[in-house]
């Protein structure tokens, strides 16, 4: 995905009227002053990016006011050379002009300064929601005995790269920068904190690290802090009742702004963050809407949370992704490598969370695009947020940040409240207010490689209000998967009934399509938005490429029931006994690995039979349950740790 900027299908971006008639003040040399116009920098709308050009007035400049006609020749016994003074003459008076102009661009600037207050704070209130890279690190608990701390951050270097799925887009160099700061303060008691977050003009988006302070009983706090709108290098402050902590001016920047949020204490600890450097370019940004940070204490998963995984195959190992709520509704990241070695006998490494829209009926969708080095991988986790948007958030580690908000929240998609959304790459599905089901998909370019724009269309398919959506491949290469026919769906019935088709086979050509769900689904009732999920491997020794599929759905026993397609011969259920018992409201999430048309050593990668990361997740007593297939059998292997 590169700037999905969306276009209806006939409208394309392209140049603007250039403004005219732009007034505005500025000091010019004083010959200029009578006759010459000056216009400030005006913006020129090119596509979906804003460009600063300068425009000057077509009339014509005066001649420069001679200094030889300042003062009137003196002409006497044939001399033109004025004769000396036994005083110093008296001083010119200023110009009323100049003085009028220095008055209005006295007023001008304080205008401006009351102006930018109201701004940085409004800009300040609405970025604590979308991008406090602070706001999850706070943890709410008794902070036992007294603490002191300091905080030190250093500014990172910054390449002029900016991660093509974001909202934002920067060309230029960024400068580093340092910001020290400490901090000290002694409390006891409960302690909670938010953050405002930050926008940057001029040069890449300053983001940080957030920084917390560890305490007994696993608990810590944060004071508020704030990272106001910056040009060319950032600096924070934060103040809590017990100590505050100031960070220095960043990189030879200059920031201010306002932070919301309260603490009723600090606790004591270290801790270290990261802010932008100076950058000089040209930025194009819109407000973040996630931000990461670390917990330094356990937050639990939420009973009922959205749970969403993903997964890709490495050279000596896999790395699975999962997405879920705790109980403050945060949405938060758990990711298993076996490629590393294990900590305390676990691959899973601690949860990140992230700060999005998300609310209590927030239902979440993760796929990751393999595409070259650029994408290798990039994690894209959707969700329908605040107002029922359909938005997302995007991870790439080869950026800084290394997290933002997706471009596919500027398509301004609006779903049902409170319904799903399934994804797989370049697909994503979700339910719009209609009850009707939608397709989102990428345009791809040759290649297959990630375009910049989005389609969106209506699949004419009605389904249940808040019916729960899985979407997976029905091939196992990615050159089929990414085109029309190339996926299927699984949804609820308006008669509670589960049905799984692919959409578009009958525009695909007999010579172009093999099938692999070549029966129709079982007849199959589930309690009314029921949780089911949905994953596909590769057909064994196929060479037609077909997949089998899985479908697992919650009864009204909370068990959990598997349909699944392995061959010609059609559907199968099973059910079983491993996948029994779970708790009620649980969701249920399964890995379908990502293809590619070409990874970074310029390799396919299709879908794998069943293997050891054939797995799924729910919720039992609790606990994030994993239980993996060989496609026939079942075993629970574990808890995951979030």
């Amino acid at each position: 995905m590169v700037y999905y900027y969306h276009h209806d299908k006939d409208e394309q971006p392209g140049l603007e009227p250039l403004p005219q008639g732009l007034g505005g003040l500025e000091v010019v040399p004083h010959e200029y002053l009578r006759t010459s116009q000056q216009y400030m920098e005006a913006q020129i709308y090119y596509g979906k990016e804003y460009i600063s050009s300068p425009t000057h007035s077509t009339e014509p400049a005066p001649k420069p006011y001679s200094e030889h006609n300042k003062y009137t020749p003196f002409a006497g016994n044939g001399a033109d050379t004025a004769p000396e003074l036994a005083y110093p003459p008296p001083e010119e008076p200023q110009p009323r002009s100049r003085k009028r102009l220095w008055l209005i661009l006295a007023v001008v600037v304080a205008v401006l300064v009351v102006v930018g207050a109201v701004v940085g704070g409004v800009l300040g209130t609405r970025a604590s929601r979308a991008s406090s890279p602070n706001q999850l690190a706070e943890q709410q608990g008794q902070s036992q005995g007294q603490g002191q701390g300091q905080s030190q951050g250093q500014g990172q270097e910054g390449t002029g790269a900016v991660n093509p799925t974001s909202t934002s887009s920067t060309s230029g160099a960024s400068t580093p920068g340092t910001s020290p700061g400490t901090s000290t303060g002694t409390v006891t008691g409960t302690s909670t904190g938010t953050s405002s977050g930050s926008k940057s003009s001029g040069g890449t988006p300053s983001g940080g690290t957030p920084s917390g302070g560890t305490s007994s009983d696993d608990t810590s706090s944060d004071g508020t802090s704030s990272n106001g709108k910056s040009s060319g290098g950032s600096s924070g402050s934060g103040s809590s009742n017990g100590g505050t902590s100031s960070g220095g001016a960043s990189g030879g920047g200059s920031s201010s702004g306002t932070s919301s949020g309260t603490s009723s204490g600090t606790s004591g600890g270290t801790s270290s963050g990261t802010s932008g450097g100076t950058s000089s370019g040209t930025s194009s940004s819109t407000s973040a809407g996630a931000s990461a940070g670390t917990a330094t204490a356990k937050r639990t998963i939420r009973q009922g949370s959205p749970l969403t995984v993903t997964g890709f195959q490495k050279g000596n190992g896999a790395q699975i992704t999962m997405f879920y709520q705790d109980t403050d509704h945060n949405v938060y990241q758990s990711i298993y490598d076996s490629s590393k070695p294990a900590v305390d006998n676990s691959y899973w490494a601690s949860p990140v969370g992230y700060s999005t829209f998300s609310t209590d009926t927030t239902r979440l969708a993760v796929t990751q695009i393999i595409y070259g080095s650029s994408f290798n991988p990039q994690t894209e986790v959707f969700y329908i947020g605040e107002g029922a948007q359909v938005l997302g958030i995007n991870m790439n580690s080869i950026y800084t940040p290394p997290f933002g908000d997706d471009s596919i929240g500027q398509v301004h998609l609006t779903a049902a409240p409170g319904t799903s959304i399934a994804a797989y790459w370049p697909w994503l599905v979700y339910q719009d207010s209609r009850g009707m089901i939608r397709e989102v998909r990428d345009r791809l370019l040759g290649g297959f490689s990630p375009a910049a724009e989005w389609d969106n269309k209506d699949l004419n398919i009605t389904g249940l209000s808040g019916t729960r959506l899985a979407l997976v491949p029905v091939y196992s290469n990615f050159s089929l998967i990414a085109v029309r026919g190339g996926y299927g769906i699984v949804y609820q019935g308006q008669d509670n009934g589960l049905y799984a088709v692919v959409h578009d086979l009958p525009n695909v050509p007999d010579d172009q399509m093999v099938l692999s769900w070549n029966k129709e689904f079982p007849k199959t009732i589930i309690p009314k938005n029921a949780a089911f999920t949905a994953f596909s491997t590769a057909r064994a020794s196929d060479p037609l490429q077909r997949v089998n599929t899985y479908v697992l759905y919650v009864d009204a026993s909370s068990n959990i029931n598997v349909v699944y397609v392995d061959s010609d011969s059609g559907w199968k259920t099973s059910k079983p006994s491993v996948l029994q018992g779970v708790d009620k409201g649980t969701d249920i999430a399964c890995i379908t690995l990502a293809t590619s048309p070409v990874n970074v050593a310029g390799n396919p990668i299709n879908l794998q039979p069943p293997s050891n990361e054939s797995r799924c997740y729910f919720q039992r007593g609790g606990n994030v349950i994993e239980a993996v297939t060989d496609g026939t059998n079942w075993k629970v292997t574990g808890t995951v740790p979030v």
